[in-house]
């Protein structure tokens, strides 16, 4: 085992509930497969079992097996506060509400049923705060009515894995099945009969705005840490939210004129084609295909078409004037209502992008989890947010505020691309993430810290817990 890494598996157990054997044993093989240390966090919660006419409340009882695990103090952990002294009703649906200055500068960790993650903003860091609440290793039971049954449809099986290094602390959700008891972090799935690899499905890239897309960042993911975790890469699909940045035209420049000062010799066109240069990339080749979704950026550019005059453009007045007439021989009738392709998906088919690149169209799922939507368009066409897909009667994965977060079946990738400077002037919740999904159907949001979302060493743990008799 590595003596330079601190490996801490953070799970909440909740009173008066029945154990899950299965996942308290799925946890052991990963306690034995890392060397790592298990923190229970107790929440207190009993139910009503008197009468209609007068209450009577059931005795606090806890799993004893938990016993020689349970925090119920502070205690620091890398960068993180982990609170074992608060208690947070398993009932409430806001378990992070009023909890935004607790950490003073770290991030922190409550005990809760719910998995939930919240960005807070910060100045001059280069990354945000953090705030988690860790999911339920216990079969949770609650009062019989409407407070009750929501809880209990909202409880994650699962908690957090904390890996703490010299150069920093890593941090990731696993989500157990409520059934098995299984969980996959990295690949790797964790059961009472041992370690298997996991197939996946997707990976869901953050927005990646090129041409600024983060190469560093690319190159490690498409280097060395998709090949470990993703062993069935023909049968994976790669998902990308903001491809095109559009920084050349964007409509935000359009009354900046000091600020934008030399843009005007610059050409679309020669943006647009590091976009099918991006794509056609050899790092893509071996997956099953890449799709883009429906994004504000990548509209910009049909804004652009739709608003602005080829007169006053002559470096890009042939390009505009080409994929106006485009737009315009693409128009069809759905519905009654006129549909047009879009200018970016009609530039790159002309230039021959890859096969493999797909333009979602409609709904698009792995796992159960929905990721055709960006997330800057919400319900009925009102501003999307994380809040507002969570009222979707559907797991999704979406994109767009460049802020990681998770909430009751939501999961927000943020960025993979380079620093932008209009958000460096105040603070900023910005962070580079990726999601995958598993075969399992359960999905993983990888957060990164420095371009790394893991400690050295950990995928070797992984496979040599595999056994040498392992076979794929």
């Amino acid at each position: 085992m590595s003596k330079s890494v601190r490996r801490v598996f953070i799970t909440n157990e909740q009173s008066n509930s029945r154990p899950h054997a299965k996942f308290k044993e799925s946890v052991r093989t990963w306690l034995d497969a890392t060397g790592g240390e298990l923190i229970v966090l107790r929440s207190l919660y009993r139910r009503n079992v008197g009468t209609s006419v007068e209450a009577e409340f059931e005795e606090y009882k806890f799993d004893s097996d938990w016993d020689s695990y349970v925090l119920d103090t502070q205690q620091q952990i890398g960068g993180f506060l982990v609170f074992g002294d608060i208690n947070i009703s398993p009932t409430t649906a806001q378990p992070l509400s009023g909890f935004g200055n607790f950490g003073r500068g770290l991030n922190c960790i409550f005990g809760h049923c719910r998995q939930h993650l919240q960005s807070l903003p910060t100045v001059g860091r280069g990354h945000p705060q953090y705030m988690l609440t860790t999911g339920s290793c216990v079969r949770n039971v609650f009062n019989v009515g409407k407070v009750g049954s929501k809880a209990k449809f909202n409880v994650t099986m699962g908690g957090i894995i904390l890996e703490v290094t010299k150069s920093g602390t890593y941090f990731r959700h696993v989500h157990s099945d409520k059934d098995t008891g299984e969980f996959t972090d990295l690949g790797y799935t964790f059961s009472p009969s041992g370690v298997v690899r996991e197939a996946t499905e997707a990976v869901i890239l953050g927005d990646t705005h090129v041409p600024f897309q983060d190469e560093t960042l690319y190159r490690h993911m498409f280097g060395k840490l998709l090949p470990e975790i993703v062993h069935n890469p023909e049968d994976t699909s790669i998902v990308v939210h903001d491809v095109l940045d559009f920084d050349t035209r964007n409509h935000h420049h359009r009354n900046t004129p000091i600020l934008t000062a030399g843009l005007e010799s610059q050409s679309v066109r020669d943006e647009l084609n590091k976009v099918n240069d991006f794509l056609a990339h050899p790092r893509f080749w071996g997956f099953k295909d890449v799709n883009i979704v429906d994004a504000n950026h990548d509209r910009a550019l049909d804004r652009w078409i739709e608003e602005c005059d080829w007169r006053l453009d002559p470096v890009n007045a042939e390009l505009m004037l080409d994929l106006a007439l485009k737009k315009l021989q693409s128009t069809r009738t759905v519905n009654g209502q006129p549909k047009q392709t879009a200018a970016l998906q009609l530039f790159l088919e002309d230039s021959f992008v890859p096969q493999y690149v797909n333009f979602i169209k409609g709904s698009m799922k792995f796992g159960g989890y929905e990721v055709s939507q960006h997330g800057d368009i919400g319900n009925n066409g009102a501003r999307g947010s994380l809040t507002s897909f969570a009222r979707l009667p559907t797991k999704a994965i979406i994109g767009h505020s460049h802020s990681s977060g998770m909430k009751d079946g939501i999961i927000q990738v943020g960025h993979t691309r380079l620093p932008a400077q209009y958000a460096a002037k105040g603070a900023s919740s910005w962070s580079q993430s990726i999601a995958v999904v598993y075969g399992t159907g359960k999905a993983q949001l990888l957060i990164f810290n420095k371009r790394r979302c893991t400690a050295p060493a950990t995928f070797n743990l992984y496979q040599k817990a595999l056994g040498p008799g392992y076979a794929e």
